[in-house]
């Protein structure tokens, strides 16, 4: 009825696991108990502390592999004008910029 797998359950009986927030919910309702009643007050911290942690890591995560993107795309997209005779065409920054091959490696 709470959708719980048999393992996650064994998990939670021989203290190798614990419940997410929304599973306590949904047990505490279920049982007509209080979330207290289920866990101990300094375990249910615990959790709830080990829960943040981890969504702050997941949303570090995302946000420094969406700013490493954004620096790619400015590297590599056309986003710079360079005269070419009459002409002004876009190119990339390897285009834009008079450099040596070493600083283009390093780019």
């Amino acid at each position: 009825m709470l959708f719980v797998s048999r393992t996650a359950i064994s998990k939670w009986e021989s203290d190798r696991g614990y419940p997410s927030i929304d599973s306590l919910k949904e047990i505490s309702t279920f049982f007509s108990v209080t979330i207290d009643e289920l866990v101990s007050g300094e375990k249910l911290l615990s959790i709830a502390e080990k829960e943040n942690k981890s969504n702050m890591q997941n949303l570090c995560s995302i946000l420094i592999g969406a700013i490493d993107l954004f620096h790619f795309l400015l590297i590599v997209l056309p986003l710079y004008p360079k005269s070419m005779k009459e002409y002004i065409a876009s190119v990339n920054l390897f285009g834009y910029t008079e450099t040596s091959a070493f600083n283009r490696m390093v780019y």
